[in-house]
């Protein structure tokens, strides 16, 4: 029987970003998905990083660290990619209402941005700059940004990590997860009180709240987890993660977290002449270039907390349709085909992640929630989780 320090549950940004920082720890580490890496809502065709997001464009927390941490995950990967998959693009967001351009010029001063992130442009030089871009009372250029090809960049963090020793488990069914050792008693699966929820109730510093590392007892060292699959095969680990996305319903021991799951569609269209390849553009949605090729473009995203297919959807369709000729309508007689995509992911009810151990099954993690900013946060927080299960062992 294969034993690992790590076992990461989900294939997706969050498992391996997790994947690679265990790795870089030093543990021996494998990763598992009833499919293929980015199966589920990793796998969107192409994703933007923006740090000034929602209505009032908020800067993202940790924003330096997380684009640090990304951009050196993005350069190791593609060194084992030959097509090019991200490139750094700035993020244009046009106001649409002079209600949004005042949230827009608050955020210059409410935030702590350095002079080299964030720009307000008004009306008449915004419309100068970017004329194929829709009625507006000016906009934000966000800097430092990247545009990237998810598909493409999992399959080279997967290959990258297999040279650093990385063991795979793809394409499998998980029969049981038993939690044995001293002290802990023997657990199989397992569920908790309904309602009860893991983390900081009020959600501040989440950070340090939900990652602060703690005394453990010498039984812990002592303890590991057996995961069976259905096909007789059967790993063993110290510290299992989950890292699921939507597949976390899979997982009754995580039942008492309050998981949303919200279905969201992708439009991609194929132009007849290139969008301008520096720029990624948001607004009532958000409309971003393939990295290698700037006649691809894809528009994003629909939500919905209520479906009952896993498909795309007319309906879908004919938003996501709207929305690009709203943003780009200098565009909107230039585009040759479109194809629809939609996935599934996770969300609490304070949009916020959660990332921590289990209250009762020590030595089993959850990383998930991490939502519309899962590709800019995901690398940072899985070295700041990785760092705890570390000092944990200590």
């Amino acid at each position: 029987m294969m034993r690992f320090d790590v076992f990461i549950l989900g294939a997706g940004v969050a498992g391996c970003s997790l994947a690679e920082a265990s790795l870089r720890r030093g543990f021996k580490t494998g990763i598992f998905d009833p499919k293929s890496p980015g199966s589920g809502a990793s796998g969107a065709p192409i994703v933007i990083t923006n740090i000034a997001t929602g209505r009032r464009a908020r800067r993202v927390n940790r924003a330096d660290e997380c684009l640090h941490t990304l951009h050196r995950t993005l350069q190791w990967a593609q060194e084992h990619s030959e097509p090019p998959f991200f490139k750094q693009t700035d993020v244009l967001r046009p106001a649409f209402t002079d209600a949004i351009a005042d949230d827009f010029r608050a955020s210059l001063h409410k935030y702590e941005w350095k002079s080299t992130e964030l720009e307000w442009i008004d009306r008449a030089s915004f419309a100068k700059q970017y004329p194929w871009i829709g009625s507006h009372e000016g906009g934000l250029r966000i800097r430092g940004g990247f545009t990237i090809d998810a598909p493409l960049f999992l399959k080279a963090v997967i290959n990258a990590s297999k040279r650093m020793g990385l063991h795979t488990y793809f394409h499998q069914t998980i029969h049981n997860i038993e939690k044995r050792g001293a002290g802990d008693g023997s657990n199989s699966w397992g569920t908790m009180e309904e309602g009860q929820y893991y983390g900081n109730p009020e959600r501040k510093n989440k950070f340090r709240q939900l990652l602060r590392p703690r005394h453990m007892s010498t039984n812990r060292a002592k303890s590991h987890t057996v995961i069976q699959f259905t096909d007789g095969s059967q790993v063993e680990a110290r510290h299992v993660i989950y890292a699921a996305g939507a597949g976390m319903k899979s997982y009754p021991i995580w039942n008492f977290l309050p998981l949303s799951y919200l279905k969201g569609e992708l439009l991609e269209m194929q132009l007849r002449e290139p969008m301008p390849a520096e720029y990624a553009f948001s607004g009532i949605g958000y409309v971003a270039s393939d990295p290698s090729d700037p006649r691809r473009v894809i528009t994003g995203s629909t939500f919905e907390r209520e479906y009952d297919s896993m498909n795309p959807t007319t309906d879908g369709h004919a938003r996501l349709r709207k929305i690009f000729h709203r943003l780009l309508p200098g565009f909107s007689e230039n585009v040759e085909s479109e194809t629809g995509w939609a996935g599934v992911r996770v969300s609490l009810p304070d949009y916020q992640p959660v990332v921590g151990e289990h209250p009762e099954w020590t030595g089993h993690w959850v990383f998930t929630g991490l939502g519309s900013k899962g590709m800019l946060m995901s690398p940072y927080l899985a070295m700041q989780l990785i760092d705890v299960i570390a000092a944990n062992d200590d």
